[in-house]
């Protein structure tokens, strides 16, 4: 619960400081957050909009992602497995040298990476 309300609070402090960059700029007015993400991303003179856009983008999507742990999303042996690279984690899991393997092979992806310090792997 402590560490939800520290989120929450740096949440909302994003928020507010997109807001607050925003505020004057009637390109970004009633905008979808995906479409200040990408006019910004580009424009140097945004930076600071694209960065607290982005966060607050990241910070939306993991809350989104966030589920009951006793929810089966990826069975190894159910229909859920609708793409080679589901199926793939699937077996890479399965020991712990695979497991190794494919968190190495991971952090290399995000160690190169630029950004605030999130990173998806989305399947």
């Amino acid at each position: 619960p402590e560490q939800w309300q520290l989120l929450r609070r740096h949440h909302q402090s994003t928020v507010n400081t997109l807001n607050a960059h925003i505020a004057n700029e009637p390109k970004f007015e009633n905008q979808p957050l995906e479409q200040v993400v990408k006019a910004a991303r580009f424009d140097a003179t945004q930076r600071a909009v694209y960065s607290y856009a982005s966060q607050h983008w990241n910070m939306c999507f993991f809350m989104r992602c966030l589920r009951d742990p006793t929810d089966n999303v990826v069975q190894a042996d159910g229909p859920l497995l609708e793409n080679e690279v589901t199926a793939e984690l699937v077996q890479q899991f399965k020991t712990p040298e695979g497991f190794k393997n494919i968190c190495s092979r991971f952090e290399e992806h995000v160690m190169a990476a630029f950004g605030s310090g999130w990173v998806w792997l989305a399947v």
